[in-house]
């Protein structure tokens, strides 16, 4: 008997093979540090003046006209980073207080810089201690040129963050090669008398310490 099948011709057909390809997300860290150390260089002779320290103060000031200079310090440990990788630039974020004079709706512009090389402890750091160029303005001679970012606010700004950029090579580096992370300092750019600006420290109350955020690959 002949295969029942025999007499069957097979036709294969090929059906056409789909793929779909999803497009791939970098996945990135979000990276949230608050201070590890934060403080201000002042001569203000009522807030102690040159051989004054001020780590551990509820506030710090920032001034810029003569006999009353003050400049804010912060430093952030990245030791638990090492290795990693940024995917953009970081953001400095501090807590603006209060604003004087409180009568004047006057903008100011205050500005972020980096320290060049200049060790210091919270504790320790005294106006005294940090090199200024000279005249009753000067700013200090340590400070990394240029400014890494200059912001204006006024009485708006009271009781919220103050945002600024920190490029991405600077805190990079700062992971990279530990040793070269000096922190950063606030420079109040008003000259005149009674243009103070007094921002949160980092033990003052919790969700208002100064922060440094980025992303990380």
């Amino acid at each position: 008997m002949k295969n029942a099948l025999s007499h069957i011709k097979f036709r294969m057909v090929m059906l056409p093979l789909l793929i779909v390809f999803l497009p791939c997300q970098a996945l990135s860290d979000e990276i949230v540090l608050i201070a590890s150390q934060d403080t201000s260089i002042t001569e203000h002779p009522q807030a102690g003046g040159v051989s004054s320290s001020h780590g551990g103060d509820p506030v710090i000031l920032a001034i810029g006209s003569a006999t009353f200079r003050s400049f804010p310090m912060f430093k952030f440990d990245l030791s638990d980073l090492a290795g990693s990788v940024l995917s953009g630039d970081a953001v400095f974020s501090v807590y603006l207080r209060d604003v004087h004079p409180k009568q004047a709706n006057m903008q100011k512009n205050i500005s972020l810089y980096a320290w060049s090389s200049l060790d210091w402890d919270e504790n320790t750091i005294t106006f005294a201690q940090v090199e200024f160029p000279g005249g009753p303005t000067s700013r200090p001679s340590d400070l990394a040129q240029p400014e890494l970012d200059t912001v204006s606010i006024d009485k708006s700004n009271q009781k919220s963050y103050i945002q600024f950029k920190v490029p991405q090579a600077l805190v990079q580096g700062w992971i990279d090669d530990p040793a070269s992370n000096h922190g950063l300092a606030l420079v109040n750019e008003r000259f005149e008398v009674g243009n103070d600006l007094v921002f949160n420290a980092k033990g003052l109350e919790k969700g208002t310490e100064p922060i440094l955020s980025f992303s990380i690959k």
